[in-house]
């Protein structure tokens, strides 16, 4: 072979590299902009299948772009799904990658462990405040250990804080949302949690809705656990029935079926057409044109709903509802948009005293015998058998009813004031220490002196005598400069572009904020949403490609802003000297 020669299939080999490179640049490139842009995980879980589907359909319509055209020089490689599994796991760990940086410089943090119901894992978050001064909460891992008591629990926090090499000085608390295990061992986790660090809490999350807690605490309580769980199937029968609401509306006064299209509106239902529903129940249970199944769950639904302590219940939640989605839009309010601890505390506090109201003697005898009228049931207890009207009060009537009223009505009412108490100490403790924030440009001199001393008694290791002067400068100072500074979120989002002239305010802040008792601006992390990536992904993926997946999900936000040059170089270059 001459030279000639030699030096055109060294240059045919060199453009077949750089084609490889090219191409193989391009499917990295645009499976990453799949990943990037996929829709919010509430509504799309990211499966292998799905970019495999997204890839395909891009490459076709992208070919006469000649993205992924290698002029016939080789042939167009076929991306098996091992290949596809590779690019995942290299993505994923990229995002990993990103957030271990982003912790190599955070100061103060909190965790958050929670037990994934129907498994035996429990998912890792970690809560900070970035350098922007942005609130930030970030999936960073799931582990096959349940926190079934407090032992394990710390376990699995010790065993995390040395895998990311976090400093237990930096440690502020630990937070819990009303699924978690941690809510049970609350009081013995408390003292374990302060050997690590003795300035950590354990502090409930924001991102519960207040409607969701009071259900969750209350239903501690077998017959309000029962009630609910009734509710639930009696929204999911008429969800059922929407097919067939022409043969079913006629039962209920020609009720449209958007009166039953979720769950609020059907516990109103419930309260206000009780015997209506009853009577319907009957009706489709009795009637041979719906199918067994159907007939079969009216049947059963029927025996849960004729019930005294449903119908007393009923009435009881119908009743606080009202008040709930009231202060539930002013928490959200202060929590996210408005962060204020001292607004949290003072909603805590009206509604315990609110409840008060209800937890009275007055108050049962009102709704026995509102639930008396309404049902024509005048004894409880009653599981098994269809009531009919009694001309007189059954012998063991008073017996039942203290029992009810103390065992489940008290009981009930109890146990949601003991959980409310709780967040509002809580917040109480926040607002003490933080709250000055709030009112920068108004307090006195006299009052921000109090706040400062009183601030350092209790983090003497952490800021020094400069945050008095920190705080003068920022009241005095800075406030008309940039922007009006009058909540701890407004402050905190300005102070990093002035970072020299308020470390130990920065120090103040970040403790502040880096704890769960505020919402974060982007949170993707929710149990809901872990548990549906859970059920779509692990059925159907090996142990790693299921981890990968786990975090692209979890951390998309981190996705999004993360530069994948290096990576797909590296990747592009190695597949293409194959």
């Amino acid at each position: 072979m001459d030279q000639k020669q030699k030096k055109r299939k060294t240059n045919d080999q060199n453009n077949v590299i750089k084609l490889k490179h090219e191409y193989w640049t391009n499917v990295f490139t645009h499976i990453v902009d799949i990943l990037r842009n996929t829709g919010k995980l509430n509504n799309y879980i990211i499966t292998i299948e799905y970019v495999i589907d997204q890839f395909k359909d891009r490459q076709h319509k992208t070919r006469r772009a000649k993205y992924f055209d290698t002029q016939g020089k080789f042939p167009t490689p076929i991306l098996s799904f091992e290949l596809y599994e590779r690019i995942i796991s290299l993505t994923a760990n990229n995002v990993m990658t990103q957030i271990k940086s982003e912790l190599e410089v955070v100061r103060y943090y909190s965790m958050t462990i929670d037990s994934v119901p129907n498994t035996d894992e429990s998912a890792i978050y970690i809560r900070y405040v970035d350098q922007r001064g942005i609130p930030k909460k970030r999936f960073l891992d799931i582990i096959n250990k349940r926190g079934d008591d407090d032992l394990q629990l710390m376990n699995i926090l010790h065993a995390t804080l040395d895998k990311y090499n976090l400093s237990h000085n930096g440690f502020m608390g630990l937070s819990y949302n009303m699924d978690s295990n941690i809510l049970k061992h609350r009081t013995s986790l408390k003292s374990c949690i302060k050997s690590i660090n003795r300035f950590a809490e354990i502090v409930p999350c924001s991102s519960d809705p207040l409607s969701l807690v009071l259900i969750k605490i209350a239903s501690s309580c077998y017959e309000c656990s029962v009630f609910f769980t009734t509710l639930d199937e009696l929204f999911n029968f008429f969800l059922i029935l929407e097919g067939r609401w022409v043969d079913v509306k006629f039962l209920l006064k020609n009720m449209s079926y958007n009166k039953f299209s979720t769950k609020e509106k059907t516990l109103k239902r419930l309260y206000k057409n009780w015997s209506m529903i009853v009577y319907a129940l009957f009706h489709i249970s009795e009637n041979m044109s719906f199918s067994q199944n159907i007939r079969t769950k009216a049947y059963m639904l029927l025996h849960k709903v004729k019930r005294l302590e449903t119908c007393i219940m009923a009435i009881f939640w119908e009743d606080i509802s009202g008040k709930i989605t009231e202060l539930e839009e002013e928490l959200l309010r202060y929590v996210s948009t408005e962060i204020d601890f001292l607004k949290i505390f003072e909603i805590y506090q009206s509604l315990i005293s609110y409840l008060d109201g209800f937890r009275t003697n007055k108050k049962f005898m009102d709704y026995k015998t509102r639930a008396f009228q309404i049902s024509n049931i005048l004894h409880f207890n009653n599981r098994t058998r269809i009531e009919k009207p009694q001309m007189r009060f059954p012998a063991n009537y008073t017996d039942e009813a203290e029992d009810f009223k103390i065992k489940t009505y008290f009981y009930m009412i109890d146990e949601i004031q003991t959980e409310l108490n709780y967040r509002k100490d809580t917040y109480q403790d926040l607002a003490s220490k933080f709250n000055f924030l709030n009112k920068i440009t108004t307090i006195t001199d006299n009052e921000l002196d109090l706040a400062i001393e009183y601030l350092q008694s209790i983090y003497l290791e952490y800021i020094d005598y400069h945050i008095s002067t920190e705080c003068d400068r920022l009241k005095n100072g800075f406030n008309n400069i940039q922007r009006n500074l009058t909540s701890i979120k407004t402050i905190s989002t300005f102070i990093p572009a002035n970072m020299y002239f308020f470390e130990q305010l920065t120090k103040v802040i970040q403790i502040a904020l880096c704890l769960s008792a505020t919402s974060c601006q982007v949170e993707h992390s929710d149990l809901s949403v872990l548990n549906k990536v859970i059920e779509f992904l692990k059925p159907i993926m090996s142990e790693d490609t299921y981890n990968s997946l786990l975090i692209i999900n979890m951390d998309h936000e981190v996705l999004k802003h993360i530069d994948f040059k290096g990576v797909i170089e590296d990747f592009a270059r190695s597949q293409s000297i194959n």
